[in-house]
């Protein structure tokens, strides 16, 4: 609770300071309104009582403060802006104590997907999953890099524990990451993919490469208004030579028009994005860090020693100035007097040349921060909980005081759970742990390979290919039923068991779509099939026949059990794991309960 209230206090302060900001908003709005007027009135009285020579030193004295009104209250507005996404922020980290995270818009739900491995059994897109618990990521490639960590991260040892000293530091910079965040929520528009971008910025067509032509370019309006110039002054051009000229460049204008626009329009429709790019890139880069692979990700936004966030300036400056081609009247005055359009081609040109092939990788660092940004938030909620200890030496999984990190941590009973060879079968009554036992184990393996802190005191876990049957559907447009659905998801398993990399396997309720007997039989099966030096594995199930397996030397089986206690009625359920099978069954009570009367009983 004691970061509930740090949290609570950061939205405190920062609320106070948007009240303070958005005063200071509202009065400079008002200030330009009077400022208008009582620059218009100044303006007449000032021609009309003393002259037009006054009028206009007036005039031009009312627009320089209309102008540093403008300028001030857009900064104002800036800052007022920052300060909502910054309280935000702190909303959401105090949202994530609790249980209003479940109501974050980002939940990672397009990634669903119902043929991995473990992703849809163990929560981790969509609807209150892992990826809407933590993620902070506001980027296209922040919210792909996430789910890459989350889903398919690179499980080489070397790279976990690279991922975990970065993870580590950001944990203890949480002004960073808040920032990172803030700034990626001032524009939505990051979150859309940049591929036409950095198709432009990458290619090497359609450009200019006549260097004779863009010397004509160049030349033509230093020409023409040069010899409008010398005309206007008495000079010995006659004035044909201007209209000649005004008339060839309207020629070269309407010649250039098509595909000048093709060059100018993929950099115009990202215009709005750039800024907030650059001041991501700009957050990354003056942020002094110690790790290692925080550094490499930040050396990768400079080039010529040009820091991207320039570079990025740069282009939305080009941005700006072709976004003068949707004021129809200044945009044909300067196409015809500038040649407006092929400066910035060429200078886009330019940039491209410089910065196109660099791009790609800034925007993608952006990502990857944003991705261990958001493993770090589980730090900065838990700064109490394990790092996992990764062993090399084959399959297995030892946890002190292991808990579900979806479930509220003052709600959560956590157990000591070891699994060193072969597998488990849990037994037990409905609702008494069972399902939330095997998700614990899955899930925070899933942090563990990512790189993040464990829900645990203690997490020691081998380096294993994780696989699940939890959630099995039949599909009726397939023509498949609940049993021939999780048939194919335990052969999934099997399948990959042959190919004899470590791996562990989480199966619930183990064929529940078919009869007892077959049930029975083909449970033994299975971990028969997948008793392998290699492999371990938890499988829940009702069936205490199953239980006997550990008592085959063959087969490295141990039992662990869930259990209640009834009190009048209601069912009182501790979730504490215990060894050995279960000894009660509860789903006569619970039909009582809900009012089913059973046949043969009173």
């Amino acid at each position: 609770m004691d970061r509930y209230a740090d949290f609570e206090e950061r939205f405190r302060k920062l609320t106070e300071l948007e009240t303070k900001k958005a005063k200071e908003a509202n009065r400079l709005s008002n200030l330009r309104l009077v400022s208008f007027l009582a620059g218009t009135a100044a303006v007449i009285a000032a021609v009309v009582k003393v002259g037009v020579f006054v009028g206009v030193l007036v005039a031009l004295a009312a627009i320089v403060n209309f102008t540093y009104l403008i300028v001030k209250h857009k900064r104002v507005s800036k800052e007022l802006t920052e300060l909502r996404c910054r309280a935000e922020v702190n909303k959401m980290y105090m949202e994530r104590l609790g249980s209003g995270w479940t109501s974050f818009k980002d939940n990672g739900g397009g990634f669903s997907d119902p043929s991995h491995q473990y992703a849809d059994d163990l929560d981790i897109f969509g609807p209150k999953s892992l990826f809407q618990w933590i993620s902070c990521a506001n980027t296209w490639y922040g919210r792909l890099k996430l789910r890459d960590l989350l889903a398919a991260p690179d499980k080489e040892p070397a790279s976990i524990m690279r991922r975990q000293r970065a993870v580590k530091e950001l944990i203890q910079k949480l002004d960073f990451c808040q920032k990172l965040q803030s700034e990626g929520m001032q524009a939505k528009g990051v979150s859309e993919d940049p591929e036409k971008l950095l198709e432009y910025t990458e290619s090497h067509l359609d450009g200019y490469t006549k260097k004779g032509f863009i010397s004509i370019i160049h030349v033509l309006p230093f020409l023409l208004v040069l010899s409008f110039v010398l005309w206007s002054l008495g000079g010995p051009v006659p004035f044909f030579v201007p209209v000649l000229l005004l008339t060839l460049q309207m020629v070269v204008f309407a010649a250039g028009f098509k595909k000048n626009t093709r060059i100018c329009s993929t950099v115009y429709g990202m215009r709005k994005h750039l800024g907030a790019y650059t001041n991501l890139l700009k957050c990354i880069e003056n942020e002094e860090f110690a790790d290692d692979h925080l550094n490499e990700l930040k050396k990768k936004l400079f080039a010529a020693d040009v820091s991207s966030s320039d570079s990025l300036k740069a282009l939305e400056g080009i941005a700006n100035a072709v976004d003068l081609k949707f004021s129809t009247v200044l945009h044909f005055l300067l196409n015809v007097i500038l040649l407006w359009d092929y400066h910035c081609a060429f200078t886009l040109e330019e940039w491209k040349k410089q910065y196109g092939a660099n791009t790609r990788k800034w925007l993608e660092t952006v990502g990857e921060m944003e991705a261990l940004a958001s493993l770090a938030v589980i730090g900065h909620l838990h700064p109490e909980w394990a790092w996992p200890e990764l062993n090399e030496g084959g399959p297995c999984f030892a946890s002190v005081m292991i808990g579900h990190p979806l479930i509220r941590e003052e709600e959560c009973v956590r157990n000591d759970f070891v699994l060193e060879k072969g597998a488990c079968v849990i037994t037990g009554s409905n609702m008494s742990g069972k399902t939330t036992l095997l998700r614990t184990v899955g899930i925070n393996l899933v942090l563990a390979y990512a790189g993040a802190p464990v829900f645990a005191d203690r997490l020691e876990c081998g380096i294993m290919d994780v696989f699940t049957s939890m959630r099995v559907h039949d599909d009726l447009v397939s023509g498949i039923s609940t049993f021939y659905a999780e048939l194919l998801r335990v052969k999934r398993i099997i399948d990959h068991s042959h190919r004899e990399l470590p791996m562990i396997y989480l199966i619930d309720e183990i064929f529940m779509g078919t009869n007892s007997p077959d049930r029975i039989t083909g449970a033994r099966s299975v971990l028969k099939n997948l008793n392998r030096k290699w492999i371990i594995g938890l499988i829940s199930t009702h069936d205490f026949e199953l239980c006997e397996l550990e008592q085959e030397n063959r087969v490295k089986i141990k039992n662990y059990h869930f259990t209640e206690k009834y009190a009048g009625n209601e069912i009182k359920f501790d979730y504490k794991l215990r060894p050995g099978r279960s000894t009660t069954t509860n789903a006569k009570y619970l039909m009582k309960m809900i009012g089913i009367d059973l046949e043969g009983e009173e």
